[in-house]
């Protein structure tokens, strides 16, 4: 789930220029029989502020682009039984991270639009020790003007 919440900060002739506070909630659960068994879910809370550029290219149609650097929390609850070991592993984890990404507003009416677009947001090292994480994110949803 994303939440955006935009302030317009300057509009010139060639476009609309707003600080942007994005956060979003996501996670994902696995589960592996084979020689052993792994079941493990991770849970993610993202805030990277930042600024978007909205183009328009129509009265009602815009293009965006955004970008920003925040924050992610992170938990990770796993658990293993191979052969006669038994582990369990619970993990919290804050670094920085950044998104970028884009997208498309249709507007519907003076308060609200439709919208989709694609992010990544990129964290530092992950769980697993590799050297970046990126949660690539397509959203489709709704825009409210007040």
């Amino acid at each position: 789930m994303q939440i955006n919440l935009a302030f317009q900060l300057k509009e010139y002739k060639t476009g609309r220029l707003y600080l942007e506070l994005p956060f979003l909630w996501g996670g994902s659960a696995r589960s592996v029989v084979g020689p052993g068994v792994l079941a493990s879910n991770e849970g993610n809370l993202l805030f990277t502020p930042g600024v978007r550029w909205n183009l328009p290219v129509h009265s009602r149609v815009s293009l965006y682009g955004t970008a920003g650097a925040g924050l992610i929390g992170s938990r990770r609850e796993q658990a293993s039984v191979s052969g006669m070991t038994v582990m369990a592993i619970d993990k919290y984890r804050v670094s920085l991270a950044g998104g970028i990404g884009g997208g498309i507003d249709l507007r519907l009416s003076r308060l609200i639009s439709l919208r989709a677009e694609a992010r990544d947001f990129i964290s530092g090292t992950g769980f697993d020790a590799s050297s970046s994480h990126h949660y690539v994110i397509f959203g489709f949803g709704f825009g409210f003007h007040w």
